[in-house]
């Protein structure tokens, strides 16, 4: 289980974080290590990603953040937020395609949902 802490001091106007460095992989490998990698990334002068995950997922997503970011140097940590939740979507849909939707059923992720659109549930679990 990865930790991620982050604290607001000085009124707001400092923070600390702080994350663990333990990378957990599920079977067939069942193995715990703690790398060299960080798990909290800087996007840009203010402000910084923390993650849980495999590390290159982590990175991937801190990497489409911090393009949006310095291309808007004054954004808001909220929109900041925004681009890290829609940059994550776009990596896990992605993930389900290439691993689940294509290998199986030759569909990308629009292609799956017409499927469901148009199919009672019967067919579908069938």
């Amino acid at each position: 289980m990865t930790v991620c802490i982050g604290a607001l001091c000085e009124d707001g106007r400092s923070i600390v974080l702080a994350s663990d460095r333990m990378m957990t992989y599920g079977p067939p490998v069942s193995l715990q290590t703690e790398p060299r990698a960080k798990k909290i990334l800087p996007i840009s002068g203010h402000c910084c990603l923390l993650f849980s995950g495999g590390v290159a997922e982590g990175e991937e997503v801190a990497s489409v953040v911090r393009r949006h970011a310095l291309g808007a140097p004054n954004m808001l940590i909220s929109e900041i937020a925004e681009q890290a939740k829609q940059a994550y979507i776009a990596l896990k849909k992605k993930r389900v395609e290439d691993t689940v939707l294509r290998p199986f059923l030759g569909l990308d992720f629009q292609g799956f949902q017409a499927l469901v659109a148009q199919s009672s549930s019967s067919q579908i679990l069938g």
